[in-house]
């Protein structure tokens, strides 16, 4: 059992069965390889070590389900995000690993000491787009955007205040930061570097609507909306 609600049964020692007591639900997991661990994240997402790979996925939609290679890697202080609706975050000794759920292989991997869901930014394959684009911290106050297709890093910035948020939009072009003065900057594209000040203070809510690349900001008791369509 693991906690009140799942059951595990192993069916050898290469197999198991998780059974959602909740809902009566159960959901059967086979490797090539003798499975060691079995961790249950979030009632929603199942993590199982094998002596050579990590399985992990959704406990509710087969397609989002991949094994990957850990053979060598460590299992020790190992982080797991599923904030995402198709990407795993594995965070292990200062490296961040990225897996697209459906898929057995890592996706890209980053060295990285900031791993808060506030100083990462992950889009892949919105809004009818292919692309698959990464923002992170490379140190408190620089930020890289990386193209997790071609491996190539497309950009990073430098601010002169630390950075406490960060997040693209829905295509991976275009990113807002704010930094600890609570300054708000759009990037209006991360490839060139074109940036535009939206807030120089007290902003303490922002985010992309979605399905646009509109930018909704809350400035003390002012709600400011900026539409940039215009640019591409």
């Amino acid at each position: 059992m693991v906690g009140n609600r799942f059951e595990i049964n192993y069916v050898g020692n290469r197999q198991l069965v998780i059974r959602d007591l909740q809902t009566n639900q159960s959901k059967m997991f086979v490797s090539n390889f003798d499975i060691q661990e079995v961790k249950i994240i979030k009632e929603s997402f199942v993590v199982i070590w094998t002596t050579n790979t990590l399985i992990m996925g959704s406990l509710s939609n087969d397609s989002q389900r991949s094994e990957i290679e850990w053979l060598g890697l460590t299992t020790r202080g190992v982080k797991f995000s599923f904030d995402y609706e198709n990407v795993a975050l594995i965070s292990a000794v200062g490296e961040l690993y990225l897996v697209e759920l459906g898929q057995n292989q890592i996706l890209g991997s980053v060295r990285t000491d900031f791993i808060s869901p506030h100083l990462i930014s992950v889009r892949m394959n919105e809004r009818n787009s292919k692309s698959k684009i990464f923002a992170y911290l490379l140190d408190a106050k620089s930020i890289a955007v990386t193209d997790l297709i071609t491996g190539l890093q497309l950009n990073t910035w430098s601010h002169s205040e630390r950075i406490d948020w960060i997040e693209l939009n829905e295509t991976g072009h275009r990113m807002i930061f704010r930094d600890k003065a609570l300054k708000l900057i759009l990037l209006l594209n991360v490839v060139q570097q074109d940036q535009m000040v939206l807030l120089n203070h007290g902003c303490g809510f922002v985010q992309w609507v979605p399905g646009s690349d509109v930018v909704v900001a809350q400035c003390r008791d002012k709600l400011y909306v900026c539409d940039r369509r215009r640019t591409k």
